[in-house]
């Protein structure tokens, strides 16, 4: 599986974002192919410009 970036994510293969609550709800799942986002939410990505 392909990690998800470099620096702080080298190691990670998926973000999950999600609320704080005892039952959170997800928010954003985001690996390195695909995002899913709720309902309502919205995901901004920043491309790497330098290349």
């Amino acid at each position: 599986m392909n990690n998800v970036g470099d620096g702080v994510l080298q190691d990670v293969t998926r973000v999950v974002i999600e609320t704080e609550e005892e039952s959170p709800i997800t928010i954003a799942t985001i690996t390195v192919d695909k995002v899913v986002v709720a309902e309502g939410y919205r995901v901004r990505l920043t491309p790497n410009y330098d290349d």
